[in-house]
């Protein structure tokens, strides 16, 4: 008899909620990315050269917009002296091997596919983006997911709170 545990549920809807969270910024990011990229070789009238740059271009919005979310997340923590190389490790444990197949084969591969398919280069690239996505991701969840059991996540650093000494002080002035 399957029966669903009620504990099980909202668990995979957190995560998936997490996840979109996590990723939803990014892919805007990339989309954009991906379009002007590929608009912009798009003159060379190389098909494969429009695919690379369109890929090129999706890679720098989607790594930018990941970078900056998590430097800002490790300075909120009171991490910003290391928080370059320590965000740059994370991202690397979590994207490395997603990216190295997603750049090198998957991405421009469905770029170059997505076009000739639906024959209009925005409406191709974005179908492209799309396929070789759900590849990514189905290797940057493992990644993730690795990420949060090996790496300990940041703590926002607490609101310091007044000493006796500080409102003794406030005291004093306010007299």
């Amino acid at each position: 008899m399957d029966t669903v545990r009620p504990d099980r549920r909202p668990r995979r809807r957190g995560r998936v909620r997490e996840w979109v969270n996590r990723y939803a910024p990014a892919e805007v990011g990339a989309l954009v990315g991906a379009v002007l990229g590929a608009a912009g070789a798009s003159p060379l009238d190389l098909p494969a050269a429009t695919a690379y740059a369109g890929a090129f271009g999706e890679a720098v919005g989607f790594w930018g917009v990941l970078l900056v979310r998590g430097l800002r997340r490790r300075r909120r923590c009171g991490q910003a002296r290391r928080s370059m190389p320590r965000t740059m490790g994370a991202l690397l444990l979590e994207f490395g091997p997603a990216e190295l197949l997603d750049s090198l084969v998957v991405r421009p591969l469905a770029m170059y596919v997505g076009p000739l398919i639906v024959g209009n280069l925005v409406a191709g690239i974005v179908v492209g983006k799309i396929a070789a996505d759900v590849v990514f991701y189905a290797l940057a969840i493992v990644g993730y997911e690795l990420g949060r059991t090996l790496v300990p996540k940041p703590t926002p650093v607490p609101k310091p709170t007044p000493t006796t000494i500080d409102a003794y002080d406030r005291a004093a002035v306010s007299r």
